[in-house]
């Protein structure tokens, strides 16, 4: 599941102007635009990264000290 927490910032979705961006394994993009968590599932056994970044409407990265892009490593053992 993804899942996060956005503050002062509302996306599209919603009334606001920002979009999630969010790829698998260096994977397609793709835009996150209603704050909800998002289920994955089809995931092969191993490790794997998610990478969620906040951008604008331009699809521009937000900059803000560096937090609104993060990669995350996971491990799948089944």
């Amino acid at each position: 599941m993804i899942d996060f927490w956005l503050a002062n910032a509302k996306l599209a979705g919603d009334g606001g102007e920002y979009h999630v961006r969010y790829s698998v394994d260096g994977g397609e993009a793709k835009m996150i635009d209603k704050w909800q968590p998002i289920w994955l599932s089809g995931w092969a056994d191993g490790k794997h990264s998610i990478k969620l970044e906040l951008v604008d409407k331009n699809g521009n990265v937000v900059d803000n000290g560096g937090y609104n892009s993060t990669t995350r490593e996971i491990t799948v053992v089944k």
